[in-house]
Parts: structure tokens; C-alpha cells; sequence
């Protein structure tokens, strides 16, 4: 396991489990858009994980619950929280740590990450500092052990599921867990844990459905498509498209084929328009209706389509 001096105590103890609480989009002028938990827990065979999305699902504003889970037998809690020893790391600690690295530093987005970890039946709240200086990130001499908590995430996501498991797109039995999920959060009481994700599953209702939203598309005429592939549908993406304008791309089609071969923005770059420039990338159109040289331009403009609007 990584070590510092001075983030331990001095009694070594068994790991039963941890939850680490990651708030997205929260700043000092309004609330998280969304709630990450991960939790690893004990079970006679290994430990049980779990990652959980709770907050807004689509650019409707409608919250949604969704759940990854897998049973990993023969893993204990400590052998997915490795590099990091969860047991032994002490708030006090931690905030030496990032004394030394220079301290804290302000940002536009004010993100909580708090750490809650139970040893031999004891249980203990740390908060994850914020907003430090560049030398946390480069992993140097001193920041490991943060690097190693700041990255539990993906350490134990590439463990469990060998990647990330939360999907680009619409998960419906992620949602499906995310219902079971939060009558267990309700009984054990977890919103007693994290403020954000109190309010979520105050405002949960159940299971959303497919993101309501459309994508509107305009060729210049005669032009036919056969395939359109939509850009992707997670919350994050969801939550930013309503806010730019309609997105123009030039492209460049193959003559024989139908295929795109080539989009450029022909605006502003920003994440919403990339992302929708590489959907453009797997349309397909009608090759008899491909105009001589391929070279054509589209508009693409989102509707979030929301329920109360129709």
C-alpha cells in the first residue's frame, strides 16, 4: 500500500468496507447536478461493489437513480481500495498532506468528496480536500497517497469492471438497480451521509426512461440520409446541449459509399459540438443523392423535448 508519514494510525485494522461520495457541477452559486457513490462492502465470500449516479438524468431536469453492481468473490474491501490503506488514514492527516503541497486553491466549482470507511467496526468520515495545486496531479514525491484516494474510482472500477462502467448512452437496468438502490440507501440512511444526494433522493420518483430529447437535422435538399448516429446521452451531455446554439458542420461524403468521411465545426468549439462533430462522423447517406464533389453542410439542433411541454 502507498504511505505517508503522518496520515496513519498507529494500530493497523481490517477494512469492512468504504464509501467515497463525489459531487459533480457544485458550485458557491447553486447545488451538484449530480452524485457519484462508490462502495465496496465485506461479504463471506469477498466484497461487493457498487457505483452509483444519482441526479439529473436528461436536460428535462428529472432525477434518476442508476446502479453498477458486481459480487467479487475472492476480493476483500482492502484489495480493491489498494494502492490505498483506507484504515489507517486520518483527516488530520490528510490535511498535513495538502499543507504541504501548498494548500487549497479556489475554482469556479466547488466539488465535496468525502470518504466514509469502517474498520473492524469502527466507522470514520474524511473529507478529500479540493482544488490543489498541479503537483497532486503529476503524481510526484509527496501526493501519492492522495492520488491514491483522489483515484479510487478508477482503480476499483478497472478491478471490477475492467473500465468504467457507466455507459455513454442510456442504461435501463442501471435505472432498474438505481429503484432498488435507493429504497436500500432510504433504510440505511445514506442522505444522512451526503447533503446532495439527500436532496436527489428526497426528488427521486422512480425510474425516468430513455432521455426525452430530440435532434433536429438539416441538409440541403435532396440530400437523403440512411443512418444518423446520435451523439451520446448521458446526463453531463444532456445538461450542457440546450445551452449552445445549433451546431453547423461541413462535410465530406464519398461519392460511392454514402459515408461520411470528414466534419469540420464551422463555428465555436466546445464540448457539445465535438461531440456531436464525431456522431456526424457515422452517418450514412443515400449515394445517388450525394452531390458531385461530396461536400455538403448540416445544421444540428437540440430539443430536450420535455415531458410538460407536450
Amino acid at each position: 500500500a502507498i504511505s505517508t508519514p503522518g496520515c496513519f494510525t498507529s494500530a493497523a485494522a481490517e477494512l469492512q468496507g468504504f464509501r467515497k461520495w463525489s459531487t459533480m457541477g457544485q458550485s458557491s452559486g447553486g447545488g451538484a447536478w449530480a452524485v457519484l457513490l462508490l462502495e465496496v462492502e465485506k461479504t463471506p465470500k469477498g466484497s461487493i461493489a457498487r457505483l452509483v449516479y444519482a441526479g439529473f438524468g436528461d436536460a428535462c431536469r428529472r432525477v434518476t437513480i442508476r446502479e453498477w453492481e458486481k459480487q467479487m468473490d475472492g476480493m476483500r474491501p482492502e484489495d480493491l481500495a489498494r494502492p490505498a490503506d483506507l484504515c489507517q488514514v486520518t483527516q488530520a492527516g490528510i490535511e498535513r498532506e495538502a499543507k504541504m503541497l501548498g494548500g487549497f486553491s479556489a475554482g469556479i466549482e466547488e466539488d465535496v468528496l468525502t470518504l466514509i470507511v469502517f474498520c473492524d467496526g469502527g466507522k470514520s468520515a474524511i473529507s478529500l480536500p479540493v482544488g490543489l495545486p498541479p503537483l497532486l496531479r503529476e503524481n510526484e514525491s509527496g501526493s501519492s497517497y492522495l492520488n491514491a484516494l483522489f483515484g479510487l474510482e478508477g482503480s476499483v472500477s478497472a478491478k471490477v469492471w475492467n473500465g468504467w462502467p457507466i455507459p455513454p448512452s442510456y442504461d435501463s437496468e442501471a435505472e432498474e438497480r438505481g429503484r432498488i438502490f435507493a429504497g436500500l440507501a432510504r433504510a440505511r440512511k445514506y442522505a444522512d451521509e451526503q447533503e446532495a444526494f439527500a436532496r436527489f433522493l428526497a426528488a427521486y420518483r422512480g425510474p425516468i426512461g430513455k432521455p426525452a430529447h430530440q435532434w433536429k437535422v438539416e441538409f440541403p435538399a435532396g440530400l437523403k440520409a440512411i443512418q444518423l448516429s446520435e451523439p451520446p446521452s448521458n446526463p453531463s451531455f444532456l445538461l450542457d446541449a440546450p445551452l449552445h446554439r445549433p451546431v453547423q458542420l461541413r462535410l465530406s461524403i464519398a461519392v460511392k459509399s454514402g459515408k461520411v468521411s470528414s466534419s469540420k465545426l464551422l463555428e465555436e468549439d466546445n464540448p457539445v459540438s465535438e461531440m456531436i462533430r464525431r456522431a456526424s462522423l457515422g452517418w450514412v447517406f443515400d449515394p445517388s443523392t450525394v452531390p458531385i464533389g461530396g461536400i455538403v453542410t448540416a445544421a444540428v439542433e437540440f430539443d430536450a423535448a420535455c415531458p410538460e411541454r407536450q
